[in-house]
């Protein structure tokens, strides 16, 4: 009998603005994954927000090798990040390339 596989459902679209401290870098691919110190997250208009409960926790962003940011461990940032995955797990990615160091 031959094995069934059960289709995997993508995340529904979803956005959210961070801020937060960088914790961490290491390098992943040719892109790196942050380690970011949650302080705050609003909603990106009328999208799913999946990083409302991690305020005051610590998350992993994937931040794609094109992106021209000049981030070191320590700094404030905020940036757009979305979840991408699927019911299996996944992770999240800063989107285009909204990343901005915020003054101390």
């Amino acid at each position: 009998m031959p094995e069934i596989r059960k289709a995997m459902a993508p995340v529904q679209p979803n956005a959210a603005h961070i801020r937060g401290k960088v914790v961490g870098i290491k390098r992943e691919g040719d892109g790196s994954n942050w380690e970011v110190a949650v302080d705050e997250v609003r909603d990106v208009g009328g999208m799913a927000n999946f990083a409302q409960s991690e305020v005051g926790k610590t998350i992993s962003v994937y931040v794609h090798p094109d992106m021209n940011c000049n981030i070191a461990r320590g700094d404030a940032i905020e940036a757009q990040v979305a979840f991408r995955g699927d019911e299996k797990g996944g992770r999240f990615v800063v989107s285009g390339d909204d990343v901005r160091k915020q003054s101390n």
